[in-house]
């Protein structure tokens, strides 16, 4: 009968699947699992020793030293270790092919090998409560049904004081994403489409009032108005070619600016509006009592706030007289002749874009429609209660026309606002575009700002002077 040495080094034991341990093998210790197998005596016939006390070491050269001197130092101090000393009831056995040793000493090659475990231990107790006789297949992770899905509690979050300066900073980061997804500005916590949302035309539409962005719509007795006063031909000497280079220069400037030195082209002689009895206002909001609105309708107009615009002065330059100026002082006329702050009577509104921070005309344009149509409402009403005081010879349509221009750094739109009292809307209709960049087109809006001007000071205020004389003193009504 052959003989087989047992290894002699410690070998890690492959795994098992828990369901393979018998529960009824021997109980082995962890210090015998880690001993090193017993060697083989100086037999013959390979019969077991029957010495009592048998020696710790064999006197010859064993399999052990020759592991110990050919493992590397750190190794060897390891193995000499009294941890790795076979006790006496390990002493050296020879182990016969037909006999199986007391513990396990070398693992087999098995994956599900796994240590002996104890009859009657809590761990075999344990396991009988979680595996069954016949186990149920576990499925593989992938076809595993997600039973416990990721749950936050929130009540365990710690709740941390936001600053001011905190809460400040998340509203504007609120406001502006609000803003791009098309709420715009002047949106309210309502819902109501601001003036660069797209929805905002509804709006517009639905308070009467119509863009009209060809101008097709313009009565022939507006349109020959405006060839007449506005659009003309000045006699005065044109602007010089060094004047009109630098405006171009300016223009292009402004190119990669953002909206605030897009007033730079403002304040260029394209754009002429010093004048004695006129006064500029500008970025303040205008009251909304003159808006056109219709109360069946959800939405309303956002207040006015134009980035610059044009009426007459106030004050000792105004000249108005003690009557007149009573009126426009009074509490009631007030929001009709008095909008904004810094002027009275606007007549020419300014809406100014920078594209290069994402401004367009399209916004400009539906801020306009609101300021340009307050500005018409306001003059008809006070024309219209003149009439009840005996005013004659008005025109509510030709007398109460105001203007606007949407711009940028290369391009300025100059529209018409004005009232239809047969279909009662207001209409926005474009008179002409010019171009920063075209000498020609640069002189031309130069004299259409100063016909505009010339205009507002003539026949308009000798209008509006008019039906204030007619109106004072206030009547109760």
């Amino acid at each position: 009968m052959s003989t087989e040495v047992l290894c002699p080094k410690p070998q890690r034991p492959h795994k098992r699947a828990l369901a393979d341990i018998d529960s009824n093998a021997l109980t082995v210790s962890k210090h015998a699992r880690r001993s090193p197998p017993p060697l083989p005596t100086p037999s013959t016939h390979g019969q077991r020793s029957k010495s009592p006390n048998p020696p710790r070491r064999p006197s010859s050269q064993s399999l052990e030293d020759l592991d110990t001197r050919s493992a590397p130092p750190k190794k060897r101090r390891r193995l000499q270790s009294p941890r790795f000393e076979p006790t006496d009831d390990q002493c050296l056995q020879v182990n016969r092919s037909s006999s199986a040793p007391p513990w396990p000493t070398c693992a087999p090659r098995s994956k599900h090998w796994r240590p002996q475990l104890p009859t009657g231990s809590s761990v075999d107790a344990w396991l009988s409560t979680v595996f069954s006789p016949d186990p149920r297949p576990i499925p593989p992770p992938s076809d595993r049904p997600s039973t416990c899905p990721a749950t936050l509690d929130v009540s365990k979050l710690k709740h941390t004081h936001l600053s001011l300066a905190a809460i400040q900073q998340m509203s504007q980061q609120q406001s502006q994403y609000a803003e791009s997804q098309g709420a715009g500005s002047g949106a309210s916590q309502n819902g109501r489409p601001g003036t660069s949302s797209p929805l905002y035309r509804d709006t517009v539409y639905n308070n009467f009032i119509t863009m009209d962005f060809s101008g097709r719509q313009l009565p022939q007795e507006l349109r020959d108005y405006a060839d007449e006063h506005i659009l003309k031909q000045r006699t005065s000497p044109q602007l010089g070619d060094e004047v009109v280079s630098k405006i171009i220069d300016t223009a292009e400037e402004l190119a990669d600016s953002s909206e605030g030195p897009t007033n730079k082209l403002l304040r260029t002689l394209m754009f002429p509006i010093d004048h004695t009895g006129i006064a500029e206002g500008g970025n303040t909001p205008w009251n909304t009592i003159a808006l056109p609105n219709d109360p069946e309708y959800e939405y309303s107009i956002v207040a006015p706030k134009p980035d610059a615009y044009l009426g007459y002065s106030r004050g000792q330059q105004s000249g108005w007289s003690t009557s007149q100026y009573n009126v426009i002082s009074h509490l009631r006329v007030r929001p009709y002749t008095q909008p904004g702050r810094g002027n009275t009577f606007p007549f020419l509104m300014f809406e100014l874009k920078s594209e290069a921070a994402g401004g367009t005309l399209y916004a400009a344009e539906n801020q306009a429609a609101g300021s340009g149509s307050h500005s018409v409402n306001a003059l008809s009403w006070l024309l219209q209660e003149a009439q009840k005081s005996g005013l004659s010879d008005t025109d509510l349509m030709k007398d109460t026309v105001s203007f606007s221009f949407v711009m940028s750094h290369r391009e300025a739109v100059f529209y018409m606002h004005w009232q239809s009292t047969e279909k009662k809307r207001f209409y926005m209709s474009r008179l002409k575009s010019y171009s920063a960049f075209e000498p020609d087109e640069i002189r031309a809006c130069n004299n259409a700002v100063k016909n505009t001007v010339e205009n507002a000071l003539g026949a308009r205020k000798t209008k509006i002077g008019n039906a204030l004389l007619a109106l004072f003193p206030i009547p109760e009504h």
